[in-house]
């Protein structure tokens, strides 16, 4: 259910009067809420909901906090995962904690199950209402996640209900399950209602009437606080039990918005009482009187304020514990003005010493301090210290990242890096402006430039994330930081290995190599040598790739780290496959799934080598095996909640199927890939499965449709800079023209797709573009198709 309306039309009122009905049918009501400071949080809706549904008293000891928990988990039945990633959420892990072997997109997927379980399972104990506010503020994770529990509704004992503005965009209008409730501007006859209410009396004076009627517009707060600052003035008074108005209330000046009502109010404030009320609009929407008395210094005179602040209406008090009092603004409304009742300088200042404050109470504790990074960021960047603020979206990045929430770490990453690019950006390249931070903005900009286009590869925009890398050769080098940089140009080199530009691979990682020894970076260099093995290797030079697989090996060994080893014989595989040297592949294979089955936090390699394993089989001719295999690692990746291998898996079981002749089955395959390609944001497999559903439609008179998507990839890859996929899309396109007969037509498309790759100069798309001519030219009615064997599996 939904309740939407403008700023201050009744929407808390509409809550409180279901919050009634709920209680008097003993039906349990839990409330989360959203704010405008956390709208990038990763599951922040989440978190405050489960602090309402579990009771917690954060300030109570931690230990009580996760035997409470557990007690209730327990109670719902919850596994023991599930018990781990809940506690995880609310950052409440114990010493002990087993630690799961889960990647960003493993754990994103696992929390979601785990979450929708416990909803539902607390359901079957008893129905509920899950109430959740300002959800125009909601945080992207979040919203995906809320999305999940309205399916989950339709069939339980849920009540899930949430008010949000009218600008909020959602697609639930066409669930049969949801309900939409706009409420409307009051008439004159329900504000005077109103009023009548609010001074518990039957009649009021007919000039206070007609002020109603004519100046609110029926919004229900504007009402009640014209009828509060009437009262704060004086123009409205009791007498004998009759409520009465002043002579001049026809004259008086009642500023036309409710935004204005407020601000007079505020200003008729004590100063104490104003400025302890304008610290917390800084703070937010809630508030606690420990952060305020630390940020602000106020004394007791601090207390008696938030008691005037409560008589008024502008606040009201939401918990109380033996350390603090948590408050929060009547309206959100009622914060905006008070905090825009602030001058710009005064504004700085508070900011910096309420970030001060949060890190004084919770510095100490680096897990509660990582629920107040993206505040912190906010304050430090209001306040203009750069540093503070650059340090905090980094962090507040990286946590996205982990909760594989890449849109939100995307745009906290470039938040960052553009408050380094005018850092940096006075004239010179090699000065900066004043920086208080002890880590010099160039190494932030290295290290953010890094983090940001490991989440761009990871989405498949690999033009944005070598842009990124590419901007860092032009600071100033005696600026940066030597493992940053070997690590950069690593990055530099494995991205244009992907693109095919080998030799400049090459020349990026022979830098990362030198930046890496400089730093004495052990795992640096390992890395490096790995990649510089596998770029070797596409250069079809076994010699120079195996040298360097023999250097990253036995470092590895040295450093005694399992999977680095494993990732070593993972990939020294894939070039023996590469050479048709199947044996060899199979035995470093053997060793890689050895190693990674011993290892919980090495189930993604494990599935990374099955399907390499299964690529083997499929060379061998073995196409049952291979296909089992894929399907082996298909079924792990799912229990283990790995995207990326699962996406890899249902690609190579579709091309299984293709083989096979079984094109409805392979199409379904493809179609499901695609989904998952889209839910993980992968914009390369999503672009490579669209491909093959493309040329699946054409085959199963489809063509119109199957025609417009080959096309639209053909657009799509050049866009993206994906020479692959752009061949792949203009052959399949070749293909079902010359089987209509357009030889010419298919031949054009042909030489298009070699004249690209020749002007690239990738070996690889040249042998593939005319060897499809050829085939063309030799018979254009007959056309085998190509399996890409590992080159699919490499990605």
């Amino acid at each position: 259910m939904g309740i939407s309306g403008e700023p201050g039309i009744g929407k808390s009122r509409m809550k409180h009067e279901m919050r009634k009905l709920t209680n008097g049918r003993e039906l349990p009501w839990f409330e989360g809420k959203c704010t405008n400071l956390t709208r990038e949080t990763p599951y922040f809706l989440f978190t405050d909901l489960f602090q309402n549904i579990f009771k917690l008293d954060l300030k109570s000891d931690l230990s009580e906090q996760r035997k409470k928990i557990k007690e209730l988990l327990q109670i719902y039945q919850m596994d023991k995962n599930s018990d781990l990633l809940i506690r995880e959420l609310l950052n409440l892990p114990a010493p002990d904690d087993e630690i799961l072997s889960f990647d960003a997109s493993q754990k994103k997927r696992a929390t979601f199950m785990a979450i929708k379980a416990l909803f539902v399972s607390m359901a079957k104990k008893s129905p509920f209402v899950a109430y959740v506010e300002d959800l125009q503020w909601i945080d992207p994770l979040s919203n995906e996640l809320l999305n999940l529990i309205i399916d989950t509704t339709q069939e339980t004992g849920i009540l899930l209900a949430g008010s949000f503005r009218t600008d909020f965009a959602h697609e639930w209008t066409t669930r049969s399950n949801f309900t939409q409730v706009s409420l409307s501007p009051l008439t004159s006859e329900q504000s005077i209602e109103l009023v009548q209410g609010l001074l518990n009396t039957d009649s009021i004076p007919p000039p206070l009437a007609h002020l109603i009627s004519m100046k609110t517009d029926g919004n229900p707060l504007y009402v009640e606080e014209i009828v509060k600052s009437l009262m704060d003035t004086g123009k409205l008074f009791q007498e004998n039990d009759q409520w009465k108005v002043s002579h001049d209330l026809e004259t008086a000046e009642i500023p036309a918005t409710v935004q204005g009502i407020i601000a007079a109010r505020i200003d008729r404030l004590s100063e104490i009482d104003k400025q302890v009320l304008q610290y917390a609009s800084v703070v937010g929407r809630r508030f606690s009187d420990a952060l305020i008395a630390k940020a602000g210094e106020f004394g007791e005179a601090m207390y008696t304020s938030l008691k005037q602040l409560r008589k008024k209406e502008l606040i009201f008090e939401v918990s109380s514990s033996a350390d603090e009092i948590v408050y929060v603004f009547k309206h959100a409304l009622t914060q905006d003005v008070a905090y825009q009742s602030i001058l710009a300088k005064t504004q700085r200042y508070y900011h910096q010493r309420v970030a001060e404050a949060i890190e004084t109470l919770f510095g100490e504790d680096p897990i509660a301090l990582s629920d107040y990074f993206e505040a912190l960021a906010h304050h430090y960047i209001q306040a203009g210290v750069d540093s503070k603020a650059v340090e905090y979206l980094q962090l507040s990045g990286m946590k996205m990242a982990d909760n594989f929430e890449n849109q939100g770490a995307i745009k906290v990453y470039s938040k960052a890096l553009g408050l380094l690019d005018t850092v940096m950006s006075d004239g010179s390249a090699t000065s900066a402006k004043p920086w208080s931070g002890t880590t010099t903005p160039f190494s932030y900009y290295a290290e953010l430039s890094y983090w940001i286009s490991k989440v761009y590869m990871l989405v498949g925009d690999y033009n944005e994330a070598e842009r990124i890398q590419t901007k860092l050769l032009n600071l100033p080098e005696a600026e940066l930081d030597s493992k940053v940089l070997g690590a950069c140009y690593r990055r530099l080199g494995e991205l244009n290995r992907i693109r095919g530009h080998l030799d400049q691979g090459l020349a990026y990682l022979e830098k990362s190599l030198e930046y890496s020894v400089k730093a004495n970076d052990a795992e640096g260099i390992i890395r490096t040598h790995k990649s510089l093995a596998n770029t070797w290797g596409d250069l079809h030079n076994l010699p120079k790739a195996l040298e360097f697989f023999d250097k990253g090996l036995d470092a590895a060994k040295q450093l005694d780290d399992s999977r680095l080893i494993a990732e070593y014989f993972n990939d020294l595989a894939t070039l023996y496959i590469s050479q048709s040297q199947l044996e060899k592949a199979k035995q470093n294979l053997t060793a890689s799934i050895e190693l990674s089955s011993k290892l919980p936090t090495l189930k993604s390699l494990l599935v990374s080598s099955t399907l390499n394993l299964g690529v083997v089989q499929y060379m061998q001719n073995d196409k049952k095996g291979a296909l089992a295999q894929f399907r082996e690692a298909a079924s792990t990746a799912k229990q283990i909640g790995d995207m990326k291998n699962m996406l890899i898996s249902r690609h190579n079981i579709g091309e299984m199927f293709l083989e096979f002749g079984n094109l409805e089955d392979a199409l379904k395959e493809f179609e499901e890939s695609y989904q998952i390609a889209s839910e993980i944001g992968h914009t390369a497999e999503c672009l490579n499965n669209r491909i093959f559903i493309g040329y699946l439609k054409t085959r199963l008179n489809d063509a119109a449709v199957g025609i417009q998507m080959l096309e639209e990839s053909v657009t799509k890859s050049e866009q993206l800079k994906q020479w692959d996929y752009f061949c792949d899309a203009n052959i399949y396109l070749a293909r079902y023209l010359a089987e209509q007969a357009q030889v010419k037509k298919a031949q054009d498309i042909l030489n298009r797709a070699l004249n690209k790759a020749k002007e690239l100069n990738v070996p690889r798309l040249i042998e593939r573009c005319e060897s499809e001519l050829e085939k063309l030219n030799r018979n254009s009615n007959v056309f085998v198709f190509k399996k890409k064997g590992h080159e699919r599996h490499q990605l």
